[in-house]
């Protein structure tokens, strides 16, 4: 079925819902419209970035402690003085 077919059977079926349950409706889409946002926002964070559970961001966080340690990485407030002088 078309992406067209799609939606115009989707706004068939709306318009049958009962006015009780719009709202609920209206939630899901905007869960639905995040979900798909997030997974088109996640693809473009490097790997680096993204913690996959807890483990992974506590190894995260140690490796960025360490890269801070040695002076691998800037820490907030030296990228915000390199920032301000731009």
């Amino acid at each position: 079925m078309s992406a067209l077919a799609m939606r115009k059977e989707l706004i068939e079926k709306i318009q049958t819902i009962p006015d009780e349950v719009l709202g609920e409706l209206l939630s899901y889409a905007d869960y639905l419209e995040e979900k798909s946002f997030q997974k088109k926002f996640e693809k473009n964070i490097p790997k680096r970035l993204v913690a996959k559970d807890n483990n992974d961001l506590v190894n995260k966080l140690e490796q960025g402690v360490e890269d801070i340690r040695n002076k691998e990485e800037y820490t907030f407030e030296e990228a915000f003085e390199i920032i301000d002088k731009i």
